[in-house]
């Protein structure tokens, strides 16, 4: 993974240089099971929102935080995470999840394998994939064999207070709305 945010890194001349900064403030997420408390939380969080949806890790993340937000002992237990994971497809993406006492909390991705057919639809027609509700397919604390989770941690309460404030998820290190503050200096 780094290795291919550096080439990326340098591929991109100027202030704004998301994969540098992440080199520069990001580390390798650990894999370690969540405790069965850990568990309960994590589900239950997910499930206010539903059944958490693909391609909405910003949006699912951030919810995460804001449901926390009234709850002191929680929200200081809970980071938001942003960066790269390398997982089924064939080049690292840029993601959001969150961790739970140090623990990776992903209910966007899902270690499910789909059909051609599915995943043409899920592309072309926005056809929802089908996903566990008890969140057995996710990641919850465990990283597969072969997956990478790189990012920063930030706090969760700001998050929260952000994402409320905003009313929109978006990208906390792409940040183009606002004139990418955290690569410029400016956060």
């Amino acid at each position: 993974m780094e290795e291919y945010l550096k080439f990326r890194a340098d591929s991109q001349p100027g202030d704004i240089n998301i994969c540098q900064y992440l080199l520069d403030k990001g580390k390798d997420m650990v894999s370690s099971p969540l405790d069965g408390e850990q568990k309960e939380m994590a589900i239950f969080l997910s499930q206010l929102n539903g059944n958490p949806k693909a391609k909405q890790c910003f949006y699912n993340a951030m919810f995460m935080c804001m449901v926390s937000h009234s709850d002191s002992d929680l929200i200081s237990r809970i980071k938001y995470c942003e960066g790269y994971v390398s997982c089924k497809a064939p080049f690292p993406v840029h993601h959001a999840w969150i961790t739970l006492d140090g623990k990776i909390v992903d209910v966007t991705m899902t270690t499910n394998n789909y059909t051609l057919e599915q995943m043409t639809e899920f592309m072309e027609l926005g056809t929802e994939l089908p996903r566990s509700e008890d969140l057995s397919d996710r990641i919850l604390g465990e990283i597969p064999e072969g997956w990478q989770y790189f990012g920063v941690e930030y706090d969760a309460k700001e998050i929260a207070k952000d994402f409320i404030d905003r009313k929109t998820s978006f990208s906390v290190i792409d940040d183009w709305e606002r004139g990418w503050p955290l690569l410029t200096g400016e956060k």
